[in-house]
């Protein structure tokens, strides 16, 4: 069986590399984009889940997970943001997003998401 595709879109360059490499050790393959314009282009049918931060530095998250549904792709989409009152989380689930995990967040935790 192939491992699972997650496609980690971050732009903070610490954070991304720690939840990238948990979650290879956790067997997934991992591709990384920094920003809306490169998770566009990256998120495709190849691509079994997203974990998508909501303020990054081109666009909003959620505006981003609206185009991704646009373009069709289905991959199950999980918010990991700061932002955590019950509008913002509501403003995800109301965006396409699948999930919504608030910052600070253990990785365990992100892992059992993703495969959930």
């Amino acid at each position: 069986m192939t491992a699972p595709r997650v496609l980690i879109v971050e732009d903070d360059h610490g954070l991304r590399d720690v939840i990238a490499r948990g979650l290879r050790d956790e067997d997934f393959l991992v591709v990384t984009a920094t920003d809306g314009a490169s998770a566009l282009r990256t998120a495709d049918g190849s691509v079994d889940a997203v974990v998508l931060d909501v303020g990054l530095p081109d666009s909003d998250g959620r505006d981003v997970c609206q185009a991704m549904r646009a373009a069709g792709v289905t991959a199950p989409v999980v918010f990991l943001t700061a932002h955590d009152t019950l509008t913002d989380r509501l403003s995800g689930f109301s965006s396409g997003g699948d999930d919504y995990l608030a910052k600070p967040f253990h990785l365990s935790e992100l892992a059992a998401r993703i495969r959930a």
